[in-house]
């Protein structure tokens, strides 16, 4: 059976603007902001990519699908995710969610500190 968690982050960054910091330049922002948690990212095909360090649930989950959301509110904006995962029968996951969710919530603020000391760095361009 299928289980999910979910966490939400507002930032005081745009929407626009942290689409493309986490999304669009990761591979070089996510080992430079929180190398503590993210070693390398890699393009595993056009759209999609993998993040090497710490992984959530190695070896508990039978499958784990994120997705994640990245909202307007006013010039500010919301970063959700939630993930739908089948854990391994048996397996205990309590604590490997919670690092997960903290894991997000540090990625999200590192790009948000990033963007206020790089204000024009990913400005919508007309």
């Amino acid at each position: 059976m299928s289980s999910s968690w979910s966490v939400e982050v507002e930032t005081k960054s745009p929407a626009a603007a942290v689409f493309k910091a986490t999304f669009i330049d990761w591979d070089k922002l996510g080992p430079k902001l929180i190398p503590e948690l993210i070693t390398d990212v890699t393009l595993i095909s056009g759209d999609g990519f993998c993040c090497g360090g710490r992984t959530f649930g190695r070896t508990k989950l039978e499958s784990a699908t994120p997705h994640i959301k990245v909202e307007p509110k006013g010039n500010e904006s919301i970063v959700k995710l939630t993930t739908t995962y089948k854990a391994i029968a048996g397996a205990v996951v309590a604590e490997d969610i919670k690092k997960g969710k903290e894991g997000f919530i540090k990625s999200v603020k590192a790009v948000e500190e990033y963007l206020a000391a790089n204000p024009g760095t990913y400005a919508k361009k007309s």
